[in-house]
């Protein structure tokens, strides 16, 4: 199967002035150009650092549940299996939960399917 990329074509001049208005390397303003964020609220968004501007992730529902589940597996030193995917953003996902359960002090396991292994 051939597959081709097709990239949305963006404008040379927005790009230079995205950059140059919020202090971003070119790369990062392609890509917030090519994505369509380019009012001021979408790029301050993006870029963001403070961490008091991220999503809450206590809208979803049971999210206490499953913090008060992760750290009750803290205190009694259990065994935790991270189950990840094989795409890239299922790998990269497996790896921020393994790293951030080691942080907290767990020595969690980690799965992804191979080769044809079905998942899901």
């Amino acid at each position: 199967m051939n597959m081709k990329w097709e990239k949305s074509p963006i404008e040379g001049d927005q790009v230079r002035s995205l950059a140059v208005s919020y202090n971003l390397d070119l790369l990062t303003a392609s890509i917030l150009s090519r994505r369509q964020m380019t009012s001021p609220g979408d790029v301050a968004f993006f870029v963001e650092e403070d961490e008091r501007f991220l999503h809450n992730s206590f809208i979803f529902p049971d999210m206490e549940k499953a913090v008060e589940r992760v750290l009750a597996a803290v205190e009694e030193g259990e065994t935790v299996l991270i189950c990840g995917d094989k795409d890239a953003d299922g790998i990269t996902s497996t790896v921020l939960m393994v790293e951030t359960l080691q942080m907290i002090g767990l020595n969690p396991q980690w799965r992804v399917p191979v080769g044809s292994e079905d998942y899901g």
